[in-house]
């Protein structure tokens, strides 16, 4: 959750709070859920900004990257890496 608002907020806290507040609104899910339903946020993402939210998406697997350690994620699928790392995440957990 660190590493989306951490990308969210290189465009301002406003736009941090305004994709926050769209999601939270359109999906019926708090900002604490994203992790659990990553492609719900993509597509608020999309609707929000069109094909611009690729780059937010970018942004946002730069985080996780930096923030996980998981530098061998070469996918520009947002959904695709946080699955993964809730996989990770999960792996980790059991041991």
């Amino acid at each position: 959750m660190k590493c989306i608002e951490a990308g969210l907020r290189h465009y301002g806290v406003a736009a941090e709070e305004i994709v926050f507040w769209n999601f939270e609104t359109k999906h019926k899910l708090s900002r604490e859920d994203i992790p659990d339903h990553p492609k719900e946020f993509v597509q608020s993402l999309e609707e929000m900004f069109g094909i611009a939210s690729r780059v937010i998406e970018r942004v946002i697997i730069q985080e996780i990257k930096t923030s996980t350690e998981l530098f061998d994620l070469d996918s520009f699928d947002l959904v695709a890496v946080m699955n993964r790392v809730k996989k990770n995440r999960i792996m980790k957990e059991r041991g």
